[in-house]
């Protein structure tokens, strides 16, 4: 096979065909030029471009809202039913903010064994998230996120009954 050529799952690409979507060089930047870029970007608490992918940098504000808290109570109920992992589609809650759940730790995730699709969709609650429901836990109202990543969390603590009043904010999320 060509050593110009990329493998993905069983196929092999020409790097050609890859060449706009690759990250390129920025002239004779190094790696420690990049990342002291990315840390200056991160110290001034606004958002940037990686050097490097292109990526952008930024700390988000991830707060607790109304229908996560709704989600977890259905997620608990649910597996307390069958004691089983519980698949997302049978939710009444629409959107993707349960998976935020896994930086406080209060849900889990099953994965695929196969190595095919990344996630399989089925979910359960951790301790945690069980004794936050039942408010007997009250954790940060946010946590700060970078590269899906926590990084710090707020000083106030709520439990579940002060998440259930907090609605999404976009313009909050967005540092606006």
């Amino acid at each position: 096979m060509n050593t110009l050529t990329h493998k993905c799952e069983g196929r092999y690409y020409p790097y050609s065909t890859l060449r706009d979507v690759l990250p390129t060089a920025q002239d004779d930047a190094l790696l420690v030029d990049a990342i002291e870029a990315v840390h200056a970007i991160l110290g001034s608490g606004k958002s940037g471009t990686c050097p490097c992918c292109n990526q952008t940098v930024k700390v988000y504000k991830r707060s607790l809202t109304s229908s996560m808290g709704r989600w977890l109570i259905w997620l608990v109920r649910s597996f307390g039913q069958t004691r089983e992992w519980v698949d997302i589609k049978g939710s009444p809650v629409r959107g993707g903010d349960y998976a935020k759940f896994l930086h406080w730790g209060m849900a889990k995730q099953s994965r695929y064994e196969d190595g095919g699709k990344k996630n399989s969709g089925l979910w359960k609650p951790t301790l945690r998230g069980g004794k936050f429901v039942r408010k007997l836990l009250v954790v940060p109202s946010y946590a700060l996120v970078y590269n899906n990543t926590p990084v710090g969390w707020s000083d106030v603590a709520i439990d579940i009954v002060d998440a259930l009043k907090k609605k999404f904010s976009y313009k909050e999320l967005m540092g606006r």
